[in-house]
């Protein structure tokens, strides 16, 4: 009876081993969705110049409370290299997509119900540096930013497109940077 036994343990674990050593480990479903989210891509601060002003566009990284740990929005410094004040037109500024305009910005302290409300310029003192951080309202849905580089993608030219007037005249200048994603 004990041989018996024995002999039932060992073969019932040889087909337990057996009936399981050629399915290999079970495929993940969210496995594209954590590729995603744990992704990182580079990006390098781009430079824009005109007769009026310089700008300069510096990707952000997300902070540590994001979901997504990649760049989430920019710093855009303008240096107004005139004796008076220009204005930054926000209406009339966008995010860049691979040459393509996409919404517009919002900036820190902004409720996302009011993404689409027209926004107030920005006047930039002469001879003065000005520094605001946007995310692109394109990234935004509720309280979660998401990252600039989009899911799909593994690569891509993103940036501002700028529109200022400087009295009578009105400025448009394009700056962008590649984005490369790292898996």
């Amino acid at each position: 009876m004990k041989i018996t036994t024995e002999l039932s343990v060992v073969l019932l674990l040889a087909i337990l081993a057996g009936g399981c050593a050629g399915l290999g480990p079970e495929p993940d479903p969210l496995a594209n969705e954590k590729r995603f989210w744990n992704r990182t891509s580079t990006a390098e601060a781009a430079y824009g110049t005109n007769e009026i002003f310089d700008v300069r566009l510096v990707p952000n990284r997300a902070g540590i409370s994001s979901l997504f740990h990649d760049y989430d929005s920019f710093t855009l410094v303008i240096k107004n290299k005139t004796t008076e004040e220009i204005e930054i037109d926000w209406n009339r500024s966008f995010f860049l997509e691979n040459g393509q305009t996409s919404e517009g910005f919002m900036f820190e302290g902004q409720r996302f119900l009011d993404r689409d409300k027209p926004r107030q310029p920005d006047i930039v003192l002469p001879t003065a540096p000005f520094t605001k951080v946007v995310f692109p309202v394109a990234r935004v849905q509720g309280r979660i930013l998401h990252p600039i580089l989009a899911e799909q993608s593994d690569s891509g030219d993103y940036g501002v497109y700028l529109t200022v007037k400087a009295g009578e005249k009105v400025l448009k200048q394009t700056v962008t940077t590649r984005f490369q994603a790292n898996h």
